[in-house]
């Protein structure tokens, strides 16, 4: 009797166990969605992005591209642990504020295990992932840099620096970041008909 009872105690645990792995499951989907969620609004946080521009504002004129000739400057090293710093702790402060027992190393697991499942907002994955790249904030920086130089020669209507300054933004590769600056009489002259200079 007891042998023919086993199939359908097997049955049963396999069931039990199959339930509660989809529940376990379910838990974690719910936890990484509601880490996700307090994720986005820490980085979107308007109180936030102005002390991370302020910053940017306040240290790009230390990563002139021109300098440096490709070596890395010591005041980067401590501006970049700076930077982390201060990003890592309005993190961690907002997902262990907005999830029960949070736990950071689970969490990247996660964003790491789903990162192609479109789970987490371009825009935010690239923040996590800059976090500890140094080379990534140099570059990040840089760009700040030759914006806010572009835009000052812009504004004072200084062409040739502006030229300079987009030409070396090409050099370093980070072009595409201040390519909307151009010379006021550019779009004119761009105008021009080709055939004038013949007449």
């Amino acid at each position: 009797m007891s042998h023919q009872e086993l199939p359908g105690t097997a049955a049963e645990l396999a069931s039990d166990g199959a339930a509660k792995a989809e529940s376990e499951q379910e838990t974690n989907d719910r936890r990484f969605h509601a880490s996700v969620a307090a994720l986005e609004d820490a980085i979107m946080d308007d109180d936030f992005r102005a002390r991370v521009a302020a910053f940017s504002a306040k240290n790009c004129d230390s990563f002139d591209p021109a300098e440096g000739s490709g070596e890395f400057k010591l005041e980067w090293t401590e501006l970049f642990t700076e930077y982390s710093s201060m990003m890592e702790g309005h993190l961690a402060a907002a997902l262990e504020a907005a999830v029960d027992d949070f736990d950071m190393g689970w969490f990247m697991s996660e964003l790491e295990a789903r990162a192609d499942d479109g789970a987490v907002d371009g825009e935010v994955f690239d923040v996590l992932l800059s976090l500890g790249d140094f080379e990534d904030f140099v570059s990040t920086m840089q760009s700040h840099f030759l914006e806010k130089a572009a835009a000052s020669a812009a504004e004072s209507g200084g062409g040739e620096e502006l030229g300079a300054l987009l030409s070396a933004t090409a050099m370093a590769g980070l072009a595409p970041t201040v390519a909307s600056f151009s010379p006021p009489q550019a779009a004119d002259e761009a105008q021009e008909p080709s055939g004038d200079a013949h007449e």
